[in-house]
């Protein structure tokens, strides 16, 4: 057999194997999934695609009036790598596999901002998350963190053709991961070694670095849809209750409070937000339980009103809260709108109040200091409710709008643009931080009840300042007794908001027709609940985006299937079918061409080129 394909190589030149080694090559660089299939899990073929598949997240993608943000592509049909290999040209076809807590390690991380996302050399990401990115057991440490909000603030503000998935860690998974990086390590060792054996004057046979390369197991990693679409006619909704004070309505004082439901981060569907800002919700609905009670008793009732917002969109630009503006304040505005509106004091906004960066105070931003008037005299109470907590500070901080940015940094910023007073209460000190739209705002399991009391503390001062301004001057705290703050009631809220991702796109309400609405089952439950402290009396408001100008494009999916094959190349199955004649003539071309361009030695193999032997 060998005699033959010598016979043929003694009148062709040997430039002409090279048009025989490039398709064998891609034959061999080819893994076969019909032929040899092996699951994740087990040994199997193509008839049971359904037993190895596993749901998968996808990194956000949204268009804004300012650019395009986040990965833009979701199929893909690669070979996996580990992140230690060494990254080159020859692996722009390959999807790498890293650990969620691995990319704190620095070489790690280099290779993941360096090699991928700046200069693209794989062909997609798939990253290994833990629950810890939803219940932090084990608290990142600031080097970590500093890491991972590296990559989350590159994700968020750029965008990526590389398609770019979070998958949740399991069994399968994580053998998979670890024999790749066995594989890697032990790749590693023997090209250590073949270095040093050519430094001594051994070589190895080519034969043997092709029989390698087709006895090679590897891991394909398959994304079939469904395709990128846009979301069409996106609907935010807004939810509005009012409570009516003592004396004629349209007469007395209204002071406004909001909040938004929404969280966002760079995978929409694990992002649970429980600092920002399902801690703002909750104070929310704590005041309105607690002030609500105030209201239903004509001897406690106070002469002004109260109106809550709880807006959606906060996390685009406060959306929500711009469309409700609009519809109240413009000049083109209903004359059947809501006249007490007219009468508003000032609006205060909640948002990430659980103190998770731990500053142990109460930030009041405002567009404008507070010179004089009730702004004035909430910041008055404010400080003197706060001396009974000496463990919180209380800080004002005057932050000017800058309508040369793109967004607005504080929702209260919306208010001032209308000239309408306003400040944002919050426990972050500072509006540029990236735990306002992160992953890991998550519940930490060891500091679940210091998080509650930062929370019961915000709404005993909040709660108790509102109440002096309403009231007037009150020698003892309101918020006792029959008014006391419920623990049970926060954590009831808590668990409900922690449980449901909440990004805008996930919570979209959907029109049946002219006149009816289909609430996601979250904002259902918001809507019966803030029903249950408002008498029935809440209005449910639906805005849609601007059809010619968008304020923002979502695009689908947020999470699909992967399939996970275990293959060989397809060289493979001609050895395996014993087609032993085709594989010897193709590895004797093979070792002709590399022959003729003096890539190995005149003797192959040692002077032994039987390769049936």
């Amino acid at each position: 057999m060998i005699t033959e394909a010598e016979n043929v190589a003694d009148y062709v030149p040997s430039f002409y194997y090279l048009f025989t080694l490039l398709p064998i090559f891609l034959v061999i660089t080819t893994p076969t999934v019909a032929g040899s299939i092996v699951t994740a899990t087990g040994i199997g073929s193509s008839s049971n695609l359904l037993q190895n598949q596993y749901i998968i997240y996808r990194v956000h993608q949204i268009d804004m009036p300012y650019g395009h943000f986040g990965s833009r592509s979701s199929t893909f049909n690669l070979e996996a790598l580990t992140p230690d290999q060494l990254l080159s040209d020859i692996f722009i076809r390959k999807c790498a596999l890293f650990k969620w807590r691995d990319l704190f390690r620095k070489n790690f991380h280099d290779i993941f901002i360096k090699k991928i996302l700046q200069e693209s050399l794989v062909a997609a990401v798939l990253i290994i998350y833990d629950d810890d990115i939803i219940n932090i057991n084990k608290p990142l440490t600031m080097d970590e963190l500093n890491k991972w909000q590296n990559i989350e603030k590159r994700l968020m503000t750029n965008e990526t053709l590389l398609p770019i998935y979070f998958i949740q860690e399991n069994n399968d998974i994580n053998r998979l991961y670890e024999e790749l990086m066995e594989s890697s390590s032990s790749s590693a060792e023997n090209n250590s070694n073949k270095q040093r054996e050519s430094s001594l004057g051994s070589k190895t046979s080519a034969a043997e670095m092709i029989l390698q390369k087709i006895f090679f197991d590897s891991y394909q990693f398959v994304v079939n849809g469904p395709p990128i679409t846009v979301i069409n006619n996106p609907i935010v909704t807004n939810f509005q209750t009012k409570l009516i004070g003592a004396g004629i309505e349209d007469q007395i004082p209204t002071y406004v409070i909001v909040s938004h439901y929404d969280s966002y981060s760079i995978i929409p569907a694990l992002t649970n937000g429980a600092d920002s800002n399902a801690s703002g919700v909750i104070i929310f609905l704590e005041l309105m339980r607690l002030f609500s009670k105030l209201y239903s008793n004509i001897k406690t009732r106070p002469k002004a009103n109260l109106v809550f917002l709880l807006s959606g969109g906060g996390k685009l630009n406060y959306f929500g809260t711009k469309k409700w503006l609009d519809d109240n304040f413009d000049s083109s505005r209903s004359s059947n709108g809501d006249s007490s509106l007219d009468n508003i004091q000032f609006a205060f906004c909640l948002e990430s109040l659980a103190d998770t960066m731990n500053e142990n105070s109460l930030f009041m931003y405002v567009s404008k200091p507070p010179k004089s008037g009730t702004q004035a005299s909430f910041w008055n109470n404010l400080q003197e409710i706060s001396s009974d907590y000496p463990q919180i500070n209380t800080t004002l901080i005057h932050k000017k709008i800058n309508l040369a940015e793109d967004y607005l940094y504080w929702e209260h910023e919306r208010f001032s643009l209308k000239r309408i007073s306003a400040f944002t209460l919050t426990s972050l000190s500072t509006s540029k931080i990236i735990q306002r739209r992160t992953m890991i705002d998550a519940i930490q399991q060891n500091d679940e009840q210091q998080r509650l009391n930062h929370i019961e503390n915000y709404i005993n001062i909040i709660g108790e300042s509102l109440a002096r301004q309403l009231y007037g001057p009150i020698k003892e705290n309101l918020l006792s007794g029959e008014y006391s703050v419920s623990r049970q009631f926060i954590q009831s809220i808590s668990k409900q908001l922690h449980n449901v991702p909440r990004t805008q796109n996930l919570l979209f309400t959907t029109q049946k027709d002219a006149q009816n609405y289909q609430l996601p089952p979250l904002l259902k439950t918001i809507q019966m609940m803030m029903k249950k402290y408002s008498d029935g009396n809440v209005r449910t408001l639906h805005y849609k985006v601007d059809s010619k100008n968008p304020e923002f494009v979502f695009y689908e999916p947020v999470e699909t299937r992967l399939f996970i094959y275990k293959t060989k190349p397809a060289i493979f199955d001609l050895f395996h079918n014993d087609d032993r004649r085709y594989l010897s003539v193709c590895l004797f071309s093979c070792h002709q061409v590399l022959q003729s361009f003096n890539f190995i030695d005149k003797d192959f193999d040692n002077g032994n080129n039987n390769i049936d032997g």
